[in-house]
C-alpha cells in the first residue's frame, strides 16, 4: 500500500492576509504544488483546498485551510481520518518568529512557542507528535513593535526579494521533506 503523506500551509483565508508574515506557510504549499503541477480542488467533506500527488514513492497531499489559523486543528483532524493518515505523517509549514527570517528547520514534535495555529491542532489531534518546518520570519524590526501586529504585518519590500529564494530551498528539498528525512534537511538547510 502506498504510503501516504499530509502538508499543511498554515496561514488566514482571503486575499486581505495573503502577503502577511502569518501565512507564509499557505503561500509556500501553493507555489510548492504550482511547480509540480499539482491542481488544488476543495475536498467536499472536509472544505479544505486540496492538491494530491506522487513524491517519489510516497501519495503526498497538500493541504490549505478555509478557517483562520487559531482554528487549524479541527479541519485537519477531520482531514487526516478521512484519509486514515497518522499524525506522525502530517508536515505543518508554519511562520517562526523565533527563527532569523529566511531560516528552515524541521522537526518533529514539541511545543508551540505561542503559535496559535500549533496550539489549535495540538489540541484536535490530542498530541504533538507530528512534523513542523518552521520558516523563520524573525523578530519585529522594532522593539516596541506588538509580534502580532508583525505576523499580521505586510511582508516588506527587503524581505519580499528574498522570497524566491525560500520557495526555490523547500522546493529543492521537497522529497526529502516527505520522507521527513531530517539529516539530510539538517546537512542541506544549516549551511
Amino acid at each position: 500500500m502506498t504510503e501516504r503523506v499530509c502538508v499543511c500551509g498554515l496561514g488566514n483565508p482571503g486575499p486581505e492576509y495573503y502577503d502577511q508574515y502569518h501565512n507564509f506557510g499557505a503561500k509556500l504549499v501553493e507555489e510548492l504544488c504550482d511547480r509540480k503541477g499539482f491542481a488544488f480542488s476543495q475536498h467536499t467533506k472536509t472544505r479544505v483546498r486540496h492538491a494530491i500527488g506522487m513524491v517519489g514513492e510516497i501519495s503526498a497531499h497538500f493541504i490549505i485551510l478555509p478557517v483562520y489559523m487559531n482554528q487549524s486543528g479541527l479541519p485537519i483532524r477531520q482531514y487526516l481520518d478521512f484519509y486514515n493518515i497518522t499524525s506522525d505523517r502530517l508536515i505543518i509549514i508554519h511562520d517562526e518568529l523565533d527563527l532569523p527570517f529566511s531560516t528552515l528547520r524541521m522537526k518533529f514534535g514539541g511545543g508551540s512557542g505561542g503559535h496559535n495555529g500549533l496550539k489549535d491542532i495540538t489540541k484536535h489531534l490530542s498530541t504533538d507528535k507530528y512534523w513542523r518546518i518552521r520558516v523563520g520570519i524573525g523578530r519585529p524590526p522594532h522593539p516596541e513593535m506588538n509580534p502580532a501586529d508583525y505576523v499580521l504585518s505586510r511582508i516588506s519590500r527587503e524581505h519580499s526579494a528574498v522570497w524566491p529564494a525560500i520557495q526555490d530551498r523547500l522546493y529543492s528539498s521537497l522529497e526529502p521533506i516527505i520522507k521527513r528525512d531530517l539529516q539530510f534537511l539538517a546537512q542541506q538547510w544549516h549551511r
